[in-house]
């Protein structure tokens, strides 16, 4: 940390308990660590593009119903996949059966919710990352 850097943080700092000072410098590391996704929740910066890439692939090798079923699994808990796609999305973890059988994690639904972007085939996935990171 620069001279600058360390007494803008003490000017800061000062008049306020070490409670406040140590809850603040823990909110500002959790911050460091996630990101801000376009449905208003923080998931962990690393995560985004992991799941990101399995959707991406998905797309790639023409298995955009495997996408959609995800989606729709996000949105409504009580959907249940077509066909084979539900093993397709459970060989990439994007579904977990210790959850239930087609649960998706938490992190996983905020990853897709908030790059998924219309409806049926007008479905596209978009940059799940919201342009404001200052939210939060």
């Amino acid at each position: 940390m620069t001279k600058e850097a360390l007494a803008e943080r003490t000017e800061r700092e000062k008049g306020k308990t070490t409670e406040e000072v140590l809850a603040e410098r823990r909110q500002q590391e959790l911050e460091d660590k996630t990101v801000l996704l376009k449905n208003g929740t923080r998931e962990v910066r690393q995560l985004v593009p992991v799941v990101m890439m399995s959707l991406n692939s998905l797309m790639e090798q023409g298995k955009g119903i495997a996408v959609y079923e995800l989606v729709e699994l996000c949105r409504n808990p009580e959907h249940k996949p077509w066909g084979n796609t539900g093993v397709e999305l459970k060989s990439l973890k994007l579904v977990d059966e210790t959850l239930g059988e087609w649960s998706v994690h938490d992190s996983i639904r905020n990853i897709v919710l908030s790059a998924a972007v219309g409806e049926e085939m007008d479905l596209t996935l978009v940059n799940p990352i919201a342009e404001d990171q200052s939210a939060g």
